[in-house]
């Protein structure tokens, strides 16, 4: 992800280089950044929870602490703690790039505008993390959750909004993070995290409690 982010952000300041632009703005860097969490951060909520039963890794970690429910709840503090990670190498990353652009090319740095940015990075930081964790937990699948997700973020949420009666961002995913960054109401926020947080991390909770590796 950080990666991708690079390229990106490399990206942007040569799109600014080409329009002649005199300053590089931090947020602008940011975004890109911004792009990678949004996809990137369920994916590695989902690996938390089910990679080990792929790899059957969850055989000895059983065997290590037979209090499921211990296991359940750490790799939920993993997948929050991923988050955080995440973050401070996303904001590491962008202050250093583009310091370092902009003394390359002889641009102005600028953080106009750089709270808010910041605050969409942290929300979809969080929530993706979450999000990707809890449907991870549930189908104990790494392809199958990978690809909902990916289906989920790239398609479904954006057919949802064609539902009528204005029923859509009650069920779409990005309504976690959009009321948090002043993009939508409470009573979406809440809907979407009861359908996409809390059930499938209580379904997850069950499976983990009675499911068997084979």
């Amino acid at each position: 992800m950080l990666g991708l982010g690079l390229l990106l952000s490399f990206g942007v300041c040569w799109v600014l280089i080409a329009q002649e632009e005199a300053e590089l703005s931090f947020s602008v860097i940011m975004m890109a950044f911004t792009v990678c969490a949004a996809l990137g951060t369920p994916i590695l909520g989902i690996l938390v929870y089910t990679m080990d039963w792929q790899h059957r890794d969850i055989l000895m970690i059983l065997a290590l602490e037979p209090r499921r429910h211990r296991v359940f709840l750490a790799k939920l503090v993993t997948s929050v703690l991923i988050g955080v990670a995440l973050c401070a190498a996303f904001i590491a990353t962008g202050l250093a790039v583009s310091f370092g652009l902009a003394s390359a090319f002889g641009m102005a740095w600028t953080a106009q505008g750089s709270l808010e940015v910041l605050g969409m990075l942290i929300v979809l930081s969080f929530a993706g993390s979450l999000s990707g964790a809890a449907l991870g937990s549930a189908l104990l699948s790494t392809p199958l959750s990978v690809v909902i997700v990916i289906i989920q973020v790239l398609l479904i949420d954006n057919l949802l909004l064609l539902l009528p009666g204005g029923i859509g961002p009650f069920l779409q995913t990005a309504s976690m993070s959009n009321s948090l960054i002043g993009d939508g109401s409470m009573g979406t926020a809440l809907s979407s995290f009861a359908l996409w947080v809390l059930l499938p991390f209580a379904v997850g909770f069950i499976r983990m409690r009675r499911a068997e590796p084979h």
